[in-house]
């Protein structure tokens, strides 16, 4: 008996990732939370530990450190303000003076 043969073509399949905008959720100390409300500072300083993206959004939670304030009665605390941000422009450290592995972040409000 004969042994039929068939050729397969084989296809190179391509993989790849989708990634949807990430939601980072942020601690913020409260004299940065407040200038960022106000409208007076649009920018983040970050060490890029997130792989943050252009589109992905920030969730800038007030955060208060214990002994931040001076009577020191405060212990670590989330003051329940949060500020909802996107990521417009990443400039990247090791240029400009800005340390490898951080990032500057442009904001804009959604």
């Amino acid at each position: 008996l004969k042994r039929a043969t068939k050729k397969h073509s084989c296809r190179q399949l391509k993989l790849f990732t989708i990634r949807f905008d990430m939601i980072h959720e942020l601690k913020t100390h409260p004299q940065y939370f407040s200038m960022v409300y106000a409208g007076s500072k649009k920018f983040e300083v970050r060490k890029n530990d997130r792989n943050y993206q252009l589109g992905d959004e920030l969730l800038l939670k007030e955060f208060v450190p214990k002994g931040y304030y001076e009577d020191g009665f405060n212990d670590d605390q989330f003051t329940g303000r949060i500020l909802h941000r996107r990521i417009d422009y990443i400039l990247h450290g090791g240029q400009f003076g800005i340390e490898e592995g951080y990032v500057v972040m442009s904001l804009s409000i959604l």
